[in-house]
């Protein structure tokens, strides 16, 4: 059976089993509820005790159906992500995940829940992975090799917390203690499908064994590496090195200085780049297609090697620097990622190039490396470009904000002398500023619909204190029209809440009544002042809703996570920048959306409040995140700096241990 139908068939088979796990879950979680020690709940999260255990009791078959779900398309989502990046790239525009503060929570409970997973069934979740390994054809265990992983199920944890609570502070408690009852069942889980793989014959995969030779130092770098080659090529025995080189074709060959090398000496060269090549070609890590690129450099890189000593004294040598952007290739995209396949395309006639030469020289290998950079920052561009659209919308986010933080103050100055209801006043600070701000970046400051807004700031405070004369009641009851509709429009524009609109609206309806209450005593034909301000509200309903502002672009601000509605920015701080500051262009490892993955920095805003990231794992998918959030991943250690791989460095060492070992 293909390696991939083999893990298909066990990942079916293990979902098969997830009502029965997720029924265990739902039933231990709540037994530890109704013991509170058990449970262990902080004295913070005690308060939502009880509503936990309201929520949980009789909501069973909910939990399961949204567990496994989210369980099967989590896995889903794992598995399909090789053959989507294999596909050749739609067209079309990004997609845009917004990241928040409040989204970071949520990536970090989740994080948490993994963490306590992994930590309870690390011994059988490792053994898993020796069998998972095999059934997906790999002669060493990677942990790549089991798609129902320790966030997986965490991921669905979280999505089932869903099903039966909507405050998000609450799902996080409940999440909490149900990760502890869902580790122990997949402790029992993981050595139970461990047991039925065995039983079926599967042959475990070996994990990789490093034996160091006695005083040796893991990670001695560059320097140290170069060290080790000149060791390797001195263990090489004459008569070995002769027997093992190609007759008549490394003598005439000189060494860095113009001599001649002698045979013996060629002919050591050559058993040691043999030897390089042969372990290259072993190397799991670097995918098929980059280990055939790399091959057909084994005879310029020879030549090179014997016309420039230099390259056995100093591993930052061009030549073995393009060994390694080629083999950063493998290894950094999926077997037949579309973007592994261009760049390999570019590769291959530059390796036919030094193949063709007599003597490769390092200089036409620094033509190669910066060929291949251009062809990255080719791809790179491509991306930017595409990602235009999402810069150009962050940046009038941002450009909002700063403008409305500008105009709170403004608004806050102008009411501070003046008899206002303080929500009226908190409402012209907070969410009125952001329809100003809003209309300015949209429209522009001159605009009617800008400038209508603005005159509103006018008429609202002078509707709040109307002189006691009959004219200006008169003024006021045909002033509140045109009033009430430009406050309903703007805060239609801003998508403001319903809850906050009408207090906003209420406050003002006590107020204008208190206002029309001067009318004559006699005139009984005329309606009283608080059904003219109510009559007046109901006329203005909307008949539809209006029309979502930033329709057709990548981002609907209205609906944005990104800037949370009901926050009033509290200023624009130049001066302070994330601990781990990103340039752009450069890479970390991030768990953002319930999932480890790479991103590339794309872009960074005019103040540095706004980031657009590439993920690496999908050419097609970005994240918008705020500075805030970033700074809260780094607090809790989801982001990473990509670690060091050299194919070059890892096989001397890995010779090394081997000579030693002899």
């Amino acid at each position: 059976m293909p390696a991939a139908a083999s893990i298909q068939q066990f990942v079916d088979d293990e979902l098969r089993r997830c009502p029965e796990l997720a029924e265990r879950v739902h039933a231990g979680t709540l037994h530890a509820l109704k013991d509170p020690e058990r449970a262990a709940l902080y004295p913070s999260e005690r308060a939502h005790h009880f509503a936990l255990l309201e929520a949980l009791t009789g909501r069973a078959a909910a939990f399961r159906e949204a567990f496994c779900d989210a369980l099967r398309r989590r896995v889903a989502a794992e598995m399909r992500s090789a053959r989507e990046a294999a596909a050749p790239a739609r067209g079309g525009a990004l997609e845009l995940e917004l990241v928040d503060e409040s989204r970071v929570e949520v990536d970090i409970e989740i994080s948490r829940a993994a963490q306590v997973i992994d930590s309870t069934a690390e011994w059988e979740l490792r053994e898993l992975q020796t069998f998972t390994s095999a059934l997906a054809g790999l002669r060493h265990v990677s942990a790549h090799s089991l798609p129902l992983r320790p966030h997986t199920y965490a991921g669905a944890l979280w999505d089932a917390t869903g099903a039966v609570l909507a405050n998000q502070a609450q799902r996080i408690v409940l999440l909490r203690a149900a990760s502890a009852v869902l580790a122990d069942e997949l402790k029992r889980g993981f050595a139970q499908a461990t047991a039925r793989l065995e039983a079926q014959g599967v042959m475990p995969s070996a994990y990789r064994s490093v034996k160091l030779p006695p005083g040796s130092v893991p990670g001695r770098g560059a320097r140290a590496g170069a060290s080790a080659l000149q060791s390797l090529l001195g263990e090489i025995s004459p008569s070995r090195a002769a027997a093992g080189a190609p007759g008549g074709t490394v003598a005439g060959h000189t060494i860095a200085g113009g001599t001649a090398a002698a045979p013996v000496q060629a002919a050591q060269i050559a058993a040691l780049v043999s030897r390089l090549f042969r372990a290259f070609a072993a190397d799991d890590r670097v995918g098929a297609d980059a280990r055939d690129v790399i091959a057909a450099l084994q005879d310029p890189v020879l030549r090179l090697v014997l016309a420039d000593g230099s390259a056995l004294h100093d591993l930052d040598h061009p030549v073995w620097q393009l060994l390694d952007r080629i083999a950063r290739i493998g290894e950094d995209y999926a077997p037949g990622d579309a973007r592994q396949r261009r760049l390999l395309a570019a590769c291959t006639p530059l390796a036919a190039q030094l193949a063709a030469a007599d003597v490769p020289t390092a200089a036409m290998v620094r033509r190669a490396l910066a060929a291949i950079d251009a062809e990255a920052d080719a791809l790179w561009q491509e991306r930017l470009a595409a990602a235009q659209p999402a810069i150009a919308q962050l940046a009038r986010v941002e450009q909002r904000e700063v403008l409305q933080h500008r105009l709170a103050e403004r608004l806050a100055e102008q009411t501070a002398s003046r008899s206002v209801p303080p929500a009226v006043r908190r409402f012209l600070a907070g969410p009125w500023a952001r329809v100003i701000a809003q209309a300015m970046v949209e429209h522009g400051e001159a605009h009617a619909r800008t400038q209508a807004f603005v005159r509103a700031v006018d008429d609202l405070l002078w509707s709040l204190d109307v002189p006691p004369e009959p004219a200006s009641r008169q003024k006021l009851l045909a002033l509140l029209p045109s009033l009430l509709g430009t406050l309903r429009s703007g805060m239609a524009s801003i998508a403001l809440p319903d809850a906050e609109r009408d207090a906003v609206l209420d406050e003002l309806l006590a107020v204008h009544t208190e206002a029309l209450r001067g009318r004559a005593a006699g005139d009984t034909r005329a309606p009283g002042a608080a059904d003219v301000v109510q009559r007046l509200r109901d006329e203005l309903r909307a008949d539809e809703p209006p029309p979502r502002p930033f329709g057709d672009s990548v981002i609907d601000v209205a609906s944005m996570e990104t800037v949370p509605a009901e926050f009033l920015p509290t200023g624009i701080d130049d001066g302070h920048v994330p601990a781990d500051t990103f340039a752009v262009g450069q890479m970390r490892r991030m768990f953002v959306g319930g999932r480890w993955t790479r991103v590339q920095l794309l872009w960074r805003s005019e103040r540095g409040q706004y980031l657009l990231l590439a993920d690496d794992t999908d050419a097609r998918t970005t994240h918008s995140m705020t500075r805030r959030a970033l700074e809260r991943l780094q607090a809790a250690r989801l982001v990473q700096p990509l670690p060091p791989s050299s194919l070059v460095q890892r096989t001397i060492e890995k010779l090394t241990t081997q000579v030693s070992l002899q």
